[in-house]
């Protein structure tokens, strides 16, 4: 027998005399023992008998041992039980009989709901692995991967008796996966988020400030301005006007969720060809229905093509210009749509020139500029792309740019679920998995699931100075994740309104724990929603007074209310 790699413990036996081989395989089961047979004082105090699901990297061995009847043994299985966060750090083994019967799955594989080709690439790699090592058993071992059976047989070893057991395997995927890279706390996702999100004003600039956030939320025009001020050191709104319409670094572009943003001009190019793109022809042709029930024309396609190319041909000549102004150039912008449910009762009514302008806008022909009134207004004078931006949305393939996308989201929010980068993009979940492996993102267990992070990005950031933020609604980071237990806890039912808007929220240390808002009279009130300490709330009142000094004379007004938002106006 070739002299032995390595020598792994196995519970029933003194000296096992096998050897390890270079493939490794794994598969989770549910077993039920009593803690002498794991012998670790952990395991105890689950109680007796125990059920928990064991995770089993498998490497096929060369044994000696006659009394086995099969030159197969396993070992090192980590333990997880709902009691215990984790696997556990033992290493013990047990051997099997039958791995016909057992199936198995091919290391770092996570399990359920995987590509076959992500499968597949796997296995050819440990195939060749073990055909280097175990030629003549190659052919058994790529029979078994291609298997997932439910039931397995596990021998279980104790002091009275070596009789096999049956288990059935577990019918859903577990919290932690075989595979996933390492564990990432509460603490450590809210560490992240403070130091790369800029909550202590760490950035340097407006546009550091949008790119590392992705994007900032302009549904609200004030939410970008408040945002800036949060993570900006001696942030001033000129600041921020001067990025957006005169030095033209940053740019408002429909995107992500059907939703405003305000992103750097580099960054605008990805967003409209990872998520507004795929709004055009679904926009237009609603558009078209609409000016024809309406009795608009009797063709709404093409009286919106001869529109949008007078409006284009107007904006041209202007330069920039008012919907208004646009609409006495062009005079059919000036017409009316009366919409209407589908059980004829009425919508509303609003003009041709503000459905036509919006999917000019979500083509990237036209873009928003510099707004009528305060940095408080939403009615923009509007400007063609290459007035705008010279050379205009340089292009770029869908997938390149999706790539981009979640690279950027998983360097500044990542860790984060499928579900939450679902969500937040607004893609379906097919081209969410599909870019996540393009990209290489690994997985990462977190406190109830499996979240991602790009490959690199192992450093968990050290624990600053005590952080405390004051954010407006529909702030990136508040609205940065679909499942947010991990820092608004219970407080959602206050703080957000019934179609999941965020209000203004106050931070500390990577969490939410209240809300604040300014009244009519322009005095910032807040409200802390748990138990935070006397150092936590002398914070939040320095950062109201340093918030309502920046305000000044101007009132803002969430656009939309959340119960504790109104509830301290009206107090």
């Amino acid at each position: 027998m070739e002299q032995p790699k390595e020598f792994l413990p196995l519970v029933g036996l003194d000296e096992p005399p096998y050897q390890v081989s270079d493939v490794e395989i794994v598969w989770p089961i549910v077993m039920q023992t009593s803690p002498n047979v794991v012998d670790d004082p952990r395991m105890a105090s689950v109680g007796n008998p125990i059920n928990f699901t064991i995770y089993l990297p498998i490497r096929p061995l060369i044994c000696d041992w006659p009394d086995v009847g099969c030159p197969v043994l396993y070992s090192f299985v980590a333990l997880v039980d709902h009691s215990i966060r984790g696997p556990l750090d033992r290493n013990i083994g047990h051997s099997i009989f039958d791995l016909v019967d057992f199936g198995v799955v091919s290391n770092r594989i996570p399990l359920g709901g995987q590509s076959r080709q992500r499968h597949g690439r796997h296995h050819r790699h440990c195939q060749r692995r073990h055909r280097q090592s175990h030629p003549s058993s190659h052919a058994r071992l790529l029979s078994l991967c291609e298997e997932t059976p439910r039931t397995v047989k596990i021998p279980r070893f104790c002091a009275d008796s070596r009789e096999p057991q049956l288990y059935k395997s577990a019918q859903k995927d577990p919290p932690w996966h075989p595979g996933v890279v390492r564990r990432v706390s509460v603490d450590e996702r809210r560490a992240r988020l403070v130091a790369r999100h800029g909550l202590g004003q760490s950035f340097d600039n407006v546009v550091e400030a949008a790119g590392a956030m992705v994007g900032l939320h302009s549904s609200d025009p004030a939410t970008v301005f408040l945002s800036c001020r949060a993570r900006v050191a001696d942030f001033k709104p000129t600041d921020l006007e001067e990025a957006l319409y005169e030095e033209k670094t940053l740019l408002r572009i429909l995107g992500m969720r059907r939703t405003m943003w305000v992103v750097p001009t580099g960054l605008a190019r990805y967003v409209q060809a990872s998520s507004t793109s795929a709004l055009i022809e679904p926009q237009r042709r609603r558009l078209i229905r609409m000016f024809e029930d309406g009795g608009v024309a009797e063709d709404g396609e093409a009286w919106l093509t001869s529109v949008a190319t007078k409006t284009m041909e107007a904006l041209d000549r202007l330069g920039e210009a008012t919907a208004r102004e646009l609409s006495e150039a062009v005079p059919q912008l000036s017409a009316r749509i009366t919409a209407r449910k589908s059980d004829g009762s009425l919508i509303g009514e609003f003009g041709a020139s503000t459905r036509v302008l919006f999917q000019l806008a979500t083509e990237g022909r036209v873009v928003r500029g510099r707004p009528m009134g305060t940095w408080l207004s939403s009615q923009y004078r509007w400007s063609t792309m290459e007035n705008w931006v010279s050379a205009g949305f340089e292009e770029v393939d869908r997938a390149s740019a999706e790539s981009e996308i979640l690279l950027r989201w998983l360097r500044s929010f990542g860790p984060g679920t499928e579900t939450d980068l679902k969500w937040w993009t607004g893609w379906p979940v097919t081209r969410v998995r599909k870019t996540l492996d393009r990209i290489g993102a690994v997985e990462v267990e977190m406190e109830t699931e499996v979240g991602y992070l790009l490959p690199d990005d192992e450093e968990a950031p050290e624990p600053g100075l005590m952080c405390v933020s004051l954010l407006p609604s529909l702030d990136p980071t508040t609205m940065g994740w679909k499942r947010r237990e991990w820092y608004l806890g219970d407080l959602g039912n206050r703080l957000f309104d019934r179609n999941g808007n965020a209000g203004p929220t106050i931070w500390a240390d990577g969490r939410v724990v209240g809300g604040w808002t300014q009244r009519p009279d322009g005095e910032v009130v807040y409200g802390i929603l748990e138990d935070v300490g006397r150092e936590t709330v002398n914070l939040v009142d320095e950062e109201v007074h340093d918030l309502t000094t920046w305000l000044g004379d101007v009132n803002v007004t969430a656009r939309f209310r959340t119960p504790l938002d109104k509830e301290l106006a009206d107090n």
